[in-house]
């Protein structure tokens, strides 16, 4: 049976797709909201998501802006259509700690066209220090 695309889907199935997908919640990535202004998503920090450094792994914190900067997009899809991540530019501008426990991501749309969306994210401390910055460009699909 062919998936159904992704702008078909309601905000809140969105949420409770992302908050059961296996991906998500072994990374301990949770979808908090999403309208059309703005997607919201969070990381519970755990001991494994650090690096040889004691810093949260940068692989880590690409993981939650991609997610939540392609939840950003899904407001502004048409029914017949689904994306795909195609490029994710990510500046570094603070170390996450663990101590920090939990870190917010917030995203939104800059651009769509028919065939791409740009949308850009950061990710903030529990103090609100921007841990890191992300552009990312997002393939727009349609299905018959």
């Amino acid at each position: 049976m062919a998936k159904k695309p992704l702008g078909s889907w309601s905000t809140e199935q969105v949420i409770a797709t992302f908050n059961k997908d296996v991906c998500q919640n072994h990374l301990g990535i949770e979808a908090i909201s999403i309208d059309k202004e703005k997607a919201y998503g969070a990381m519970q920090l755990k001991d494994w998501h650090m690096n040889f450094e004691g810093t949260v792994h940068g692989g880590m914190l690409f993981s939650l802006l991609d997610s939540v900067m392609g939840m950003a997009v899904f407001p502004h899809l048409k029914a017949n259509e689904s994306i795909l991540a195609i490029d994710l530019k990510i500046n570094y501008l603070q170390a996450g700690m663990l101590e920090m426990k939990k870190i917010a991501c917030e995203a939104n749309l800059v651009s769509r066209t028919r065939r791409l969306a740009v949308a850009e994210g950061e990710i903030l401390s529990p103090d609100a220090v921007i841990l890191s910055k992300a552009l990312g460009t997002y393939a727009i699909f349609q299905h018959s």
